[in-house]
């Protein structure tokens, strides 16, 4: 049987994720899962629920309740056989960049998702094997890129065309091979006069998942190689036709064709900073597969060889495929590894409360005027590190004064509302609505506190209402016969005949009291 780290993953944010959650970690350490609810997962596929900022940060915010800020990607791989309807195979959505010359200022949102600045981006991969087939390196190569050159692109074959603006992928952009962006391969080009090309098919935001390396441009924009390493290539913009000839080639008529190379590369953009002497090569990254039931065995073991193979130092086990060393030239890594070391411990941190609730004696709801009601509160999780309260009165239509142990006075008719808040900065409070009355019916008995007094007595007490079938018993049980009652003044006297000192116990419905007789 396979050992899984479980988390206790609890959301606070954001409505969605209002139930307890697990996270758990596959026993190699390289990936983790994610359990939702049934209907959390459902609104995940069908809304695509990452799209919406708010839900999406307080996912991540969560996310880092349990992980520490190690990781420069993070991504979310959803648990479906085939993608769902309206669900993009995958997105990046950026964090931070401090990078220059790549066509992006600085910027950084990092802590909207629960990091301090190491986080650079979040990807989410809408089928559970996309992190080894792609777009896992389309979507990772959307950090750095297309955002340096304007591009263009077609969506459909013919003639009278119109092309369009197309970054951030390659659309009609040459490179030393096609681009994971997108784009032909420059190798492949074939001046036909009259602004008509022939190239080799190609993709204009895509080549086939990860079946592509990255190209010397892409490369460059990722820190990889230094911008003199990056062949001439061609960017063709006004593309008014374009014709699929059938044997892989696709010819296109472009009325603007533009030339870059390092030089001119140097002169749009500037110089990268940090160059490639110094920029990062090596990520760290978290890999969540999202689901609405425990991963099987035979799943785990899927998505764990997936993650190894896409982060092996050396080729990936199938000759189509490329992974993250590959697809870098043998230049870059990502690592996923040692999940456990990166988990928070929480052994030393204050436990805070998450609910309170506030009940009056013996769930009692109301209090006759100038008379006493305790109120009593109930803290959890039990262990919370300060199960200190706040009590205070919310004054509505009556009024009443409480004490700090809960011991509620009513000072005038009406409704009252009491409140106890926690004092351990979670910001959490209970309530509970009192109504105080001028007198209470037998029938509204069971609403209110029993109070008898004097305790101790001697050979009478008195009852804060008008009862009957008043029973009292002693400490062994036995039912004590020997007393008459009288009501008056809605009050019920109860006067001893004979009666020995000692404990007794007087009841009412469900209420119980204790007195003694001296």
């Amino acid at each position: 049987m396979k050992n899984v780290l479980f988390l206790l993953f609890t959301f606070f944010s954001f409505q969605l994720f209002s139930q307890t959650q697990y996270i758990e970690i596959h026993e190699d350490q390289r990936v983790a899962s994610l359990l939702m609810t049934e209907t959390e997962y459902e609104s995940w596929k069908t809304n695509y629920d990452y799209s919406d900022q708010t839900t999406r940060e307080a996912l991540f915010q969560d996310i880092y309740l349990k992980f520490e800020d190690d990781f420069d990607f993070i991504f979310l791989i959803l648990k479906e056989a085939t993608l769902p309807a309206n669900m993009p195979t995958g997105e990046l959505i950026q964090v931070s960049n401090s990078v220059q010359g790549i066509g992006l200022n600085d910027y950084d949102y990092s802590s909207d998702y629960g990091s301090n600045g190491k986080l650079q981006s979040v990807i989410h991969l809408g089928r559970f094997n996309y992190m080894r087939l792609g777009p896992s390196l389309h979507e990772l190569m959307h950090n750095w890129g297309n955002f340096a050159i304007t591009t263009h692109a077609l969506f459909e074959f013919g003639t009278n065309l119109n092309s369009f603006d197309f970054v951030p992928h390659w659309g009609f952009t040459g490179g030393s091979t096609k681009g994971q962006l997108g784009g032909f391969d420059q190798n492949t080009l074939v001046e036909n006069g009259s602004n008509s090309y022939t190239v080799a098919s190609f993709g204009s935001f895509a080549n086939g998942g990860n079946s592509v390396p990255y190209n010397e441009m892409e490369l460059y924009l990722m820190g990889m190689i230094p911008v003199s390493q990056v062949s001439d290539f061609d960017v063709f913009k006004s593309i008014t036709s374009q014709i699929d000839n059938g044997n892989d080639t696709y010819t296109f008529t472009a009325n603007q064709r533009e030339t870059y190379t390092p030089t001119s590369l140097i002169n749009l953009l500037g110089e990268r900073v940090p160059s490639s002497t110094t920029a990062q090569k090596d990520f760290k990254a978290l890999a969540i597969v999202l689901t609405d039931s425990p991963l099987t065995e035979s799943e785990w073991d899927q998505i764990d060889n997936d993650i190894v193979q896409f982060s092996k130092i050396g080729p990936d086990d199938q000759a189509s495929i490329h992974n993250f060393w590959e697809a870098t030239n043998q230049i870059g890594t990502i690592d996923f590894g040692n999940l456990s070391q990166s988990v928070i411990d929480t052994s030393q941190q204050d436990i805070l409360v998450n609910s309170i609730e506030v009940q009056g004696q013996n769930n009692m709801s109301a209090v006759i005027i100038n008379e006493d009601l305790q109120m009593t509160a109930t803290v959890l999780p039990a262990n919370a590190t300060n199960t200190g309260i706040t009590w205070s009165v919310v004054k509505e239509t009556g009024m009443a004064t409480i004490s700090n142990t809960g011991l509620l006075t009513a000072n005038s008719l009406g409704d009252v509302t009491i409140k106890a808040s926690a004092q351990d900065g979670s910001g959490i409070f209970g309530e509970k609505s009192i109504t105080i009355a001028e007198t209470i019916d037998v029938k509204d008995f069971k609403k209110v506190a029993l109070k008898i007094y004097p305790n101790p007595a001697k050979d009478q007490i008195h009852i804060n209402a008008k009862i009957d079938n008043i029973k009292i018993f002693d400490v062994l049980g036995k039912n004590i016969e020997n007393y008459y009652t009288e009501q008056s003044d809605n009050k019920t006297n109860i006067y001893f005949e004979s009666i020995k000192p000692g404990i007794y116990f007087i009841k009412h419905e469900s209420n119980t009291q204790k007195i003694i007789i001296e």
